[in-house]
């Protein structure tokens, strides 16, 4: 009797149960490259306990692609950082997407020139693309006739004919920025308010140079705003967020 279950022991076909450490050695082995019936040897066990427990090998592998990032996480200790210094002025435009006035007619296209540079902050590239085209706009505008010309395009815009302060502390609040009567005859961009040394300016993009930021103290372009006018046009579109920022360090 003892003869025949040695027998049918070394022919594989008695069963024999591995512990999960041993469980864990054919999977490793195998993965290592180890053969089923190198593997059935090494262990003393029969062939079907071996595929039983290689079957297991696909979901192990499923179950830790889909625990990737899940591992307990051990707390650390960190300290907050001073958040950066707020961008001043809040229209923070790329010099080279600035856009640069240009004639139409003999008459320069400022109000369009203006617009542009704010279309672009506003991430509405096609809106800036027809504004900048000078077979469609350009030359000397006027305020109703613009707003006639963006309702023909459904462009969404709010504006002021009054010299809202509160509508540029709006556009400045919003970073979107906005386009006002400037200088005479003129048209540029309010880039929003700065402050510095303890006093506030309005920051300006001129069409004629718009590489460059323009500082007049608020209350002198508030003055002259409205004597050129009081005129300010903005676009309802989402302006660029601001930068991001490295809020703590590790300790």
């Amino acid at each position: 009797m003892r003869a025949e279950q040695y027998r049918r022991h070394k022919a594989g076909l008695v069963k024999k149960q591995l512990d999960r450490n041993s469980r864990a050695e054919v999977i490793a082995k195998r993965l290592g490259g180890m053969r089923p019936i190198d593997l059935r040897r090494k262990f003393n066990v029969s062939d079907q306990t071996i595929w039983r427990i290689l079957k297991l090998i696909p979901l192990m592998l499923l179950i830790s692609v889909c625990c990737l990032g899940c591992d307990q996480v051990l707390p650390q200790t960190v300290r907050p950082l001073a958040p950066p210094k707020l961008e001043q002025p809040v229209v923070q435009l790329p010099a080279q997407l600035r856009q640069k006035n240009w004639v139409v007619r003999g008459e320069g296209s400022c109000v369009y020139a203006s617009l542009t540079t704010v279309a672009r902050w506003c991430h509405r590239f096609d809106i800036a693309n027809w504004l900048s085209d000078p077979t469609q706009n350009g030359g000397g505008e006027y305020g109703s006739r613009l707003r006639q010309r963006l309702d023909a395009v459904d462009v969404k815009y709010t504006y002021t004919d009054r010299a809202s302060v509160a509508f540029l502390d709006w556009c400045d609040e919003s970073r979107r920025g906005c386009i006002v009567w400037w200088k005479p005859a003129h048209c540029c961009t309010f880039a929003g308010w700065v402050s510095m040394n303890g006093k506030k300016y309005a920051a300006i993009i001129d069409n004629n140079h718009p590489n460059v930021y323009e500082l007049t103290e608020a209350s002198v372009f508030v003055q002259e705003w409205i004597r050129y006018g009081g005129f300010g046009l903005t676009l309802l579109y989402d302006p660029a967020s601001p930068l991001p920022w490295l809020s703590y360090s590790e300790t």
